[in-house]
């Protein structure tokens, strides 16, 4: 069964600073997963395995009420983690705080709640996920998550269904998108 989630897709000008930070970070020694650049996405809703109609009924009254949605504007702002500073579970880049997209990502949310999908209760964080699953021998030290990224900003101008395939490189394949204005 194929899982799925929505989410915003980073553009190709936000790409550099993010390579930058995984090389910067040794992702590829200290990290089990290093995300692939043509993955940088920012999750607004993972839906896993559910039902395909459900799901399909769900993205259809999105595209309808998310179609005249205004394009939130984004910005790079810090490097964090999750999980345990020593020994984070997820490396990531995140944005300035950004209304528009809060709003958007309620949106989503609340309707799938009415679709009764489950939805995830922690806040909402939007963030570029960089590396995943840390196996370095050594704790990585909170100093060492200390990089400047460039503010670089960018319209969200697209939010996109995407489904996983986990065996390939990409992971991810974009399945429909919504246009925003």
């Amino acid at each position: 069964m194929s899982h799925y989630f929505i989410a915003i897709p980073v553009p190709e000008k936000i790409v550099p600073p993010l390579l930058e930070a995984q090389e910067h970070f040794e992702a590829d020694v200290r990290f089990k997963t290093v995300i692939h650049p043509d993955d940088f996405h920012i999750t607004l809703l993972f839906f896993g395995g559910w039902d395909s109609a459900k799901r399909t009924k769900l993205w259809e009254e999105l595209k309808t009420k998310l179609s005249k949605e205004e394009s939130p504007a984004l910005t790079l702002r810090e490097i964090s983690s999750f999980g345990r500073p020593a020994e984070p579970r997820v490396l990531w880049a995140g944005m300035s705080y950004s209304k528009p997209l809060m709003t958007l990502q309620k949106k989503i949310r609340d309707l799938a709640v009415r679709h009764e999908f489950p939805v995830e209760e922690r806040p909402f964080t939007p963030h570029i996920t960089l590396a995943k699953g840390y196996k370095g021998e050594k704790p990585l030290r909170r100093q060492n998550l200390s990089m400047e990224l460039p503010e670089m900003g960018w319209d969200a101008e697209e939010v996109v269904l995407y489904e996983i395939h986990p065996h390939s490189s990409p992971r991810y394949k974009a399945v429909d998108r919504i246009i925003l204005q």
